[in-house]
């Protein structure tokens, strides 16, 4: 839609509307930018947007307030999402829990599987990694390694001040 678009108004004379038609499209001109609101938003940007494609969040439960956020997470661009419960999605569930559907249901699907599935069929692009299991202070290692290198130097081990108070709170 915007491809074809040749702009007949001089970019020096109205700049803004030069740019906001240019910044529509996404870098590889196959569509329009889903996320160009937010990157029009001065506390946003194009940094801060590459910013969140770049963050990796990961969502305990995946009860209502759970799929709600992985919802939101995942159509602001956060391109790296860790889904991590161990129930199954159940009828009752149903209308509070919005990325579930009567299929899953049905099919009796884990939680961490259709959130999986709801969010890659919103945003392709987004990483979901989905864990059907329990996070307690025995796994929590396992199922989130803390990151190594980038923001705490090459080779560097995780904060154990900050990894001891997880396993506290899961205890």
């Amino acid at each position: 839609m915007f491809r074809s678009f040749r702009p007949t108004i001089s970019p020096t004379l109205f700049p803004s509307v030069f740019l906001r038609v240019q910044s529509q499209m996404s870098s590889d001109h196959a569509q329009p930018d889903r996320h160009h609101r937010q990157r029009i938003l001065p506390e946003i940007g194009d940094v801060g947007q590459e910013s969140l494609r770049h963050a990796h969040a990961a969502i305990i439960g995946c009860g209502a307030l759970g799929t709600h956020l992985a919802d939101i997470l995942c159509r602001a661009g956060v391109g790296w999402l860790t889904i991590i419960d161990r129930d199954i999605v159940e009828h009752t569930n149903l209308q509070r829990q919005i990325l579930f559907t009567d299929d899953h249901a049905n099919r009796g699907v884990p939680k961490a599987e259709a959130a999986k599935e709801a969010l890659i069929a919103i945003d392709p692009n987004c990483n979901v990694r989905a864990i059907v299991d329990d996070l307690n202070a025995n796994n929590i290692d396992d199922l989130l390694p803390l990151p190594t290198g980038e923001g705490r130097g090459e080779g560097s081990s995780p904060s154990p001040s900050g990894r001891r108070w997880q396993r506290e709170a899961l205890t």
